[in-house]
């Protein structure tokens, strides 16, 4: 049994693109086995034998910290000084 997480990069036709975490191969999985699909939805697949579970994880917490770090980001390019 091996667990991974991935991110929904996006969806394409029937299929949602799911990127992995940490290095590998993208997964192709009809996006009706994955509850409210959508793009940066995150989801941990755990893989036994020939077969899978799909649960979706994290993502309301990853996405607040994704736009803390734009926001600081942002904040930091329009403090900082242009010296060319």
């Amino acid at each position: 049994m091996e667990t991974k997480k991935y991110v929904i990069d996006r969806i394409e036709g029937e299929y949602a693109v799911c990127v992995p975490d940490e290095g590998g191969k993208n997964l192709d999985i009809p996006a009706v086995m994955i509850p409210d699909a959508k793009e940066g939805l995150c989801l941990e697949i755990t893989f036994r034998d020939d077969s899978f579970s799909i649960s979706v994880i994290e993502s309301q917490g990853r996405k607040e910290k994704n736009q803390n770090r734009l926001r600081n980001l942002f904040n930091k390019s329009e403090s900082g000084s242009n010296e060319d």
